[in-house]
């Protein structure tokens, strides 16, 4: 059951995530005059986010119903209500004030979502493995959807991403601090490409220091699948992160003839990426819960 309950946490989590960056204001002139947001990508996400949220809180729901405890009602009315408005921001005619209030109803639920669902780390290195999920989400999305609040996120990611790393290196093997290594680089790259984006006319220049962290972070998760620490499920996940920077490369390249096909392929890394860090959160509580025994 408490494997259960963490599952539905980090799935709730990202979901929450995905729809706060597809609520970010854009500057966008099209949609400014016309009210349509014609952003493929970006609309794929909120169907995703949306259906994500509400099939979590019904799992989480029922779960409270089997072990007799109450619902946490702040976190429905926050998550949901958050995900509702995001929804009918679909809707062209729908005041935009009305998805700020999504927003911010999102953006609480995110801190309240571990509280609520009494989530605890059996160990620092799975908190790491947790805050680098966000961290990825945050960086990955700016790909989706490439906008001024979306590099500003990427960027928050980023530092995210080493703080997390820096968690994650607790008590691990040789060559888990070697995928470590390599992938704070991979960060630092991604700062840099980051930086570039914001730069007009300079985008070329931010696609080649991205595609450079990429080749660094499948190298980080080459290695990653090679560590112990991580255990058996920890390594089918790094072979799906392994996976998801070949997907993210492609992206990249693509970015540069057609936003909308480097959007969706983007989307198919957050699968991935959502996939890959929950099993090895799971690889990790597992193994230190041996160790403990």
């Amino acid at each position: 059951m408490k494997t259960e309950i963490t599952k539905n946490f980090l799935l709730l989590q990202c979901c929450t995530l995905l729809l706060v960056l597809t609520l970010l204001p854009e500057f966008d002139l099209i949609s400014m005059f016309t009210g349509i947001d014609l952003d493929i990508p970006v609309i794929i996400c909120k169907l995703i986010g949306v259906v994500g949220i509400g099939i979590t809180l019904l799992k989480v729901n029922k779960q409270k119903q089997e072990i007799n405890e109450a619902i946490p009602i702040p976190l429905f009315v926050l998550s949901g209500g958050g995900a509702l408005l995001t929804f009918f921001s679909l809707i062209p005619s729908f005041p935009a004030w009305m998805s700020y209030i999504g927003l911010l109803l999102l953006f609480i639920s995110l801190f309240i979502c571990k509280n609520m669902l009494h989530i605890e780390w059996s160990k620092v290195s799975a908190n790491g493995a947790y805050l680098i999920l966000l961290a990825v989400i945050l960086h990955t999305f700016s790909f989706i959807n490439n906008t001024t609040a979306t590099i500003t996120a990427a960027l928050i990611g980023l530092i995210l991403y080493i703080i997390g790393l820096s968690k994650l290196n607790d008590n691990m093997d040789i060559n888990g601090q070697n995928a470590v290594s390599k992938l704070k680089i991979a960060v630092i790259i991604s700062i840099l490409a980051a930086i570039f984006d914001y730069i007009p006319l300079m985008g070329w220049v931010s696609t080649i220091f991205a595609i450079v962290a990429f080749i660094f972070e499948f190298l980080g998760y080459s290695a990653l699948m090679t560590s112990e620490t991580i255990g058996y499920e920890g390594k089918k996940g790094a072979t799906l992160l392994r996976n998801s920077m070949i997907v993210l490369i492609v992206a990249a390249i693509c970015g540069l003839l057609s936003d909308t096909l480097a959007g969706i392929l983007a989307i198919v890394t957050l699968f991935l990426t959502f996939s890959g860090w929950t099993q090895i959160v799971f690889g990790l509580q597992i193994i230190n819960k041996n160790q403990d025994e």
